[in-house]
C-alpha cells in the first residue's frame, strides 16, 4: 500500500493486531485498527482491495462475514490465503482455493484467471516477493 500512497492514491490499511504496527509503511492516518471478525461498513467503495494471507488466520465461523466487508469494499480484489495443503503459524482456517473462490461467487463475484496469471508473472518479473503471495494469489472482479 506504501506505493500507492507514495503515488498520491488515497490508501486505507485495515488489521486486526497491533502486533503488526511495527511493519506499517503507510501514515498511521491511512490505517484502522479493526477485529476483522466483525462487519466492516466502509464508508466509500475503494477501486481495489487487497487482503494478502489473512484469511487462513481467522476462524471458519468468521469467513463469511471477512468476504462480505471485502466485497462491500470495492467491486475489484486481489486475494491470497494458504490452502488447506500448507502449514504456517496460526494458521487455523485452511481451505483449498476453490472454497474462496465459491465464497466470492455467493456474493456475486468471479475469479478472473486472466488477470491473476497477469499479476502472477508480474509479480515474478518484480522479484523479491515472497513465493507464498504469488502461488496463493487471486483476483475477483463483481459480476454486477
Amino acid at each position: 500500500m506504501a506505493v500507492f500512497e507514495k503515488k498520491g492514491i488515497e490508501v486505507l490499511g485495515i488489521d486486526g493486531s497491533r502486533a503488526n504496527f511495527r511493519h506499517l509503511k503507510i501514515n498511521m492516518n491511512n490505517f484502522l485498527l479493526f477485529d476483522i471478525r466483525k462487519a466492516y461498513k466502509s464508508k466509500k467503495k475503494y477501486d481495489l482491495c487487497f487482503c494478502l494471507e489473512v484469511a487462513e488466520h481467522i476462524e471458519e465461523g468468521y469467513s463469511d462475514i471477512l468476504i462480505k466487508s471485502l466485497t462491500s469494499s470495492s467491486s475489484a480484489i486481489v486475494f491470497s490465503a494458504e490452502p488447506a495443503a500448507e502449514s504456517g503459524v496460526r494458521h487455523i482456517n485452511l481451505k483449498p482455493y476453490e472454497w474462496w473462490i465459491s465464497k466470492f461467487d455467493r456474493e456475486k463475484f468471479i475469479l478472473d484467471r486472466f488477470l491473476t496469471e497477469h499479476l502472477k508473472q508480474e509479480m515474478i518479473k518484480v522479484g523479491g516477493i515472497q513465493e507464498w503471495y504469488i502461488r496463493n494469489l487471486l483476483v475477483f472482479k463483481s459480476a454486477v
